[in-house]
């Protein structure tokens, strides 16, 4: 017998992917792909409104459901690059560590983030590598976006 899963849905914000999306409500990105029906995912927009599971990591008051590590900010990081690297939005990472403003982080200063994060691995959890040719055009950033 199929597994079943409760849906619900979740509205697409700008620095979102479908990739990280997908990762913070425990669905592979094939799984969120099929329940939308969506065949390139790389085409999704702001405000575009998804479904996911019920029982991931974004339901629950505050993401309390998700366990957290902490991250050491290092020279050349800014909260949106680290809020990404561990497969938060901005704005989650600005409240669960109190931050006001994005922009006045220090080097050194210890920020909690979540543990599924992709710098983590320590749930066991081995991530599928694929080999992309750099294009012209293309920015370090947008091809890390794309691939979650």
């Amino acid at each position: 017998m199929a597994t079943t899963y409760s849906t619900t849905t979740y509205t697409v914000k700008s620095g979102d992917n479908l990739g990280s999306i997908a990762q913070r409500f425990g669905m592979t990105l094939s799984e969120i792909q099929s329940l939308n029906n969506i065949s390139n995912p790389d085409k999704i927009q702001v405000g575009q409104v998804l479904k996911v599971y019920a029982s991931g990591n974004d339901s629950g008051s505050g993401g309390s459901t998700r366990k957290t590590t902490t991250y050491t900010v290092k020279s050349g990081d800014n909260l949106g690059s680290i809020a990404q690297r561990f497969g938060m939005t901005l704005s989650e990472i600005q409240s669960l560590n109190n931050i006001s403003n994005p922009d006045k982080i220090q080097v050194g200063q210890v920020l909690k983030v979540y543990a599924s994060g992709n710098d983590s691995g320590s749930d066991g959890s081995t991530r599928k590598t694929t080999t992309y040719t750099v294009k012209s055009g293309d920015k370090l950033g947008s091809i890390a976006q794309r691939f979650g």
